[in-house]
């Protein structure tokens, strides 16, 4: 007879080894760009590849709602996607927001800092985990 196993076990090996590699991750700050102006429309921050991340907003775009969504469903192509700096898990945070303040006329909706959540309390892994649980038997 097989035994019941959570998803949330699962979730917590996966959650700790992000977590002690956290610190060798590389966190790259990236601006968006009109393809026609060139005009520095948005700053982001990713841990994946620019590609992905460009991908991503692609998507995310189709739902519109905000002003960077709406910006880029405006757009005749693609926008331009720019890394500005490569930063570590202890300084990416503050240096988001420099650039978020430095650049005018951008999209960004708050001021940075807020963008990768790999720091999740153990009681907000719990509820997701919980919230997708599905029990595993085995029907030896």
């Amino acid at each position: 007879m097989g035994e019941t196993i959570s998803i949330f076990a699962y979730a917590k090996i996966y959650y700790m080894q992000r977590i002690k590699n956290i610190e060798k991750r590389v966190f790259i700050i990236y601006v968006l760009k009109c393809p026609d102006t060139k005009n520095i429309r948005y700053v982001g921050v990713t841990c994946g590849t620019l590609r992905n991340r460009l991908h991503g907003h692609m998507y995310d775009a189709k739902k519109g709602g905000t002003p960077k969504r709406n910006w880029i469903n405006s757009l005749a192509v693609r926008p331009i996607i720019e890394p500005i700096e490569i930063c570590t898990y202890k300084n990416w945070e503050n240096r988001e927001r420099y650039w978020i303040s430095y650049y005018e006329n951008l999209t960004n909706v708050d001021l940075g800092g807020s963008g990768c959540t790999l720091d999740r309390s153990k009681d907000s892994i719990k509820r997701s985990s919980e919230a997708k649980y599905v029990p595993v038997v085995s029907l030896d």
